[in-house]
């Protein structure tokens, strides 16, 4: 059976750029604190993702095939499927960059969520320390 390259090569690319864009969107989404729309956004890639996969399992063999037939399809059909698979090492870089951006910022502000939440909670702790006793001053007590 004879693979169409160029169509099966602009459709990976098409769910690449599409994943990096979305990626790209995630980053925005992230830097604004949108976490509502920034779990659309992931919803949205894990469809893509799937629908990545559906592809990848229909057709198993398309990179050793290309391989084995590259040299004997026209040069011009050659030539237009290698620019498409620059797209598509191009899109790989843009979403690997975003995703690995997007990590960090996501690590960076848990850890400095995390931080917040330990210090407010050391604050009540101290603040539950000192009790008011009966006469007008307050003690600390080192038990609570």
């Amino acid at each position: 059976m004879k693979l169409d390259y160029l169509s099966l090569f602009q459709q990976r690319r098409a769910y690449l750029q599409s994943l990096a864009s979305l990626a790209c969107d995630q980053q925005h989404a992230i830097d604004a604190e949108d976490y509502a729309h920034l779990l659309e956004l992931l919803s949205h890639k894990q469809a893509i993702l799937g629908r990545f996969e559906e592809f990848s399992q229909r057709h198993p063999e398309l990179v050793e095939r290309w391989h084995a037939d590259r040299d004997r399809i026209s040069e011009d059909l050659r030539d237009c499927c290698e620019m498409v698979l620059e797209d598509m090492e191009i899109a790989i870089r843009e979403l690997i960059e975003y995703e690995q951006l997007a990590s960090q910022e996501l690590g960076r502000r848990k850890f400095g969520m995390e931080e917040n939440l330990q210090r407010i909670s050391h604050g009540a702790q101290t603040h539950r320390a000192y009790h008011d006793e009966p006469v007008a001053r307050s003690t600390l007590d080192l038990n609570r």
